[in-house]
């Protein structure tokens, strides 16, 4: 079995490694076999090494760490399809049969134009030997008529000298039809010997033909069955990201993209994957990929327009670098349910100042808390009609020193009751939430989850700028 490594990310990304039966070390360090440009990587990292049970990683020892399949090893048996992380480069591990590679090497060797070029040297041999064979019995039969004719004319000669006795005669007309028997029968071999040339071109080109369309089916037939793969992998992706298993979908979507790189969907599902974990430049990335794969005059379109989507709201928030109040943290809280309410919870937002803040714009900072339900039936998602904040909220007391301030939102869904006086579960539940922190008019900071919510604009009232709720939006 052999094994080769392809690189997923970094300057390297697309780059394939194979993996040698003598040990191979990966680090920054120029004496390692597999030399990588990341700064997260040690300089001896780790090493690669056959066993009889299989290929193996270890680590070297390396204060940083080694990531399989999103798991921290030091040493590990490695399959097709793993996954390796050292430092911020990410690796895919693939396994590939020797027999099949003997048999694609051996079909690019003899490619269509060396299978053409052979067809037509053959062709060229035979028609140079048919020519030759000609000439020479060309050259045979004008030697064999100026005979004959010399004969003809000898033999007039002596019958005007002497009488004919008959049987002179006779020899002489047996010579001419022999010689002339001969002359058939090599022009029947020159006729069967052009037609077998004639026969041979014919079947060697309809051969030719017949391989050719081999080729096509057996290349639609693999397209196909790459596409059906890709498309149950895309299924797969779904499942995962339904159960909120966001790596092992990513590593199933990038996988889609490797087997088959102009599979679209894979890039249009990774791209909202990415917006959803709030990894925007990621989301424009995919979408960017698709811009230049689509044909298709609807997705190209679709393509541009959620790359600017995604562009302006990545420009929305103030650059890190100026930021004076950023979000520490934010922790949910859920309570179980009681006669009184179906569902409640509480976040707590942590909100750090930065070294551009002066105490003075205490007042003037406001977080806006936007709770999101979604309807049991149709799946649409909205801003909660539950008891949650219709108001920006503001903090208490002065904003002294670098101590982060505590800002606190709940969410209160009431036990709805049914005519009859009985208890009934609600239509919409609990979707998530979104947390906005503004200095006067500037976007500071935000958070959200799920990471989506960030792009929905239903901005709660009562807030400086006069805007209002906005109305559902669907998921």
């Amino acid at each position: 079995m052999l094994y080769r490594l392809i690189f997923l990310n970094t300057d390297a990304k697309g780059q394939r490694v194979t993996v040698d039966m003598a040990p191979m070390t990966i680090g920054r360090d120029s004496d390692c076999t597999i030399v990588v440009k990341d700064d997260e990587i040690s300089r001896k990292h780790a090493v690669l090494e056959h066993k009889p049970e299989g290929l193996f990683i270890r680590d070297l020892g390396s204060m940083n760490r080694i990531l399989v399949n999103g798991r921290e090893v030091r040493e590990k048996r490695l399959k097709h399809g793993d996954r390796i992380e050292l430092g911020r480069t990410q690796l895919l591990v693939q396994a590939v049969v020797q027999a099949e590679v003997e048999l694609v090497e051996s079909k690019e060797l003899v490619s269509p134009k060396k299978e053409f070029a052979l067809t037509t040297t053959i062709f060229v041999i035979l028609l140079a030997t048919v020519l030759a064979g000609g000439l020479v019995f060309w050259r045979k039969l004008t030697a064999s008529r100026s005979r004959s004719a010399a004969a003809q004319a000898a033999a007039h000669q002596v019958a005007a000298v002497r009488p004919a006795t008959g049987r002179g005669e006779k020899a002489a007309v047996v010579l001419a039809t022999n010689r002339t028997q001969a002359v058939s029968e090599e022009l029947k071999y020159m006729r069967k010997a052009l037609t077998d040339i004639r026969t041979t071109v014919d079947t060697l080109a309809q051969n030719r033909a017949a391989e050719g369309s081999a080729q096509t089916n057996a290349a639609a037939w693999a397209e196909r069955a790459l596409r059906a793969k890709a498309e149950g992998k895309l299924k797969e992706a779904h499942t995962k990201i339904s159960s909120n298993e966001f790596e092992e979908a990513d590593r199933i979507l990038s996988g889609i993209q490797l087997m088959l790189p102009d599979f679209l969907p894979a890039y249009e599902e990774r791209a909202q994957l990415f917006e959803k974990q709030g990894q925007l430049e990621k989301a424009i990335g995919q979408w960017a990929q698709m811009v230049q794969r689509s044909s298709d005059t609807n997705l190209h379109r679709k393509a541009l327009s959620e790359r600017a989507r995604l562009g302006q709201v990545e420009s929305a928030v103030t650059p890190e670098a100026s930021r004076e109040i950023r979000i520490v943290s934010i922790e949910q809280h859920k309570f179980l349910e009681s006669s009184d309410f179906d569902e409640m919870r509480i976040l707590n937002i942590a909100l750090s100042p930065t070294s551009h803040f002066s105490s003075s714009n205490a007042g003037a900072v406001r977080v806006e808390v936007v709770f999101y339900d979604e309807d049991r039936q149709t799946g649409l998602i909205a801003s909660t009609t539950a008891v949650s904040p219709k108001e920006a909220l503001r903090m208490d007391g002065p904003w002294d020193g670098q101590e982060p301030k505590m800002i606190t939102a709940t969410y209160v869904a009431p036990r709805v009751s049914s005519p009859q006086g009985l208890s009934t579960s609600r239509t919409a539940r609990f979707y998530g939430y979104a947390v906005r922190v503004y200095c006067g008019e500037r976007l500071e900071d935000q958070d959200a989850r799920p990471r989506s919510l960030l792009n929905f604009r239903a901005e709660i009232s009562g807030n400086d700028d006069g805007r209002t709720q906005a109305p559902g939006l669907d998921k």
